[in-house]
């Protein structure tokens, strides 16, 4: 939680209309924290992803190569 949460929290306590706005609030601003962390989560899967694809890719053109080369050589 938040600190924006938990002070959204003791406000909204301190009427009794007020307590469920706080809480909506609160809810929200949870939500919005969650939200953040998986956009972060799925921006560090993505460039996970990118640099394997980089280093499949220059394992292929540095090695798979030169051997295609040889086999082709040897025929």
């Amino acid at each position: 939680m938040t600190l924006g949460a938990v002070e959204l929290l003791i406000r909204g306590r301190t009427s009794a209309g007020g307590r469920a706005r706080g809480l909506r609030r609160a809810t929200v601003s949870m939500v919005q924290a969650i939200l953040d962390l998986v956009n972060d989560m799925l921006d560090l899967a993505s460039d996970l992803v990118q640099n394997v694809l980089d280093l499949v890719d220059g394992f292929v053109h540095d090695f798979a190569q030169p051997v295609t080369l040889f086999c082709e050589r040897w025929e």
